[in-house]
């Protein structure tokens, strides 16, 4: 797969779980505020999706020599 073909779905799994929150926030805030929180909201998201994906690459990473482990490693995270 592509860059461009995993970037939009990405995208849109990213966002597709926040925009209920964004709707939450600009409900009573005013511009500013509203810009803002989307902001904070969005480098949060951010940060925790790379501290999350960062976690799950750590068994990849220390058994890239071992192969067949890595196989089975990614079977098993691929199914989940």
């Amino acid at each position: 797969m592509s860059f461009m073909s995993i970037f939009p779905i990405g995208f849109i799994h990213g966002r597709a779980g926040s925009a209920a929150m964004v709707i939450l926030g600009m409900s009573n805030a005013y511009i500013v505020e509203g810009a803002v929180y989307i902001i904070i909201l969005g480098a949060g998201t951010i940060a925790g999706m790379l501290c999350f994906t960062t976690i799950l690459g750590i068994p990849f990473a220390f058994n890239r020599k071992n192969t067949g482990l890595n196989r089975s490693l990614i079977r098993v995270a691929g199914a989940y």
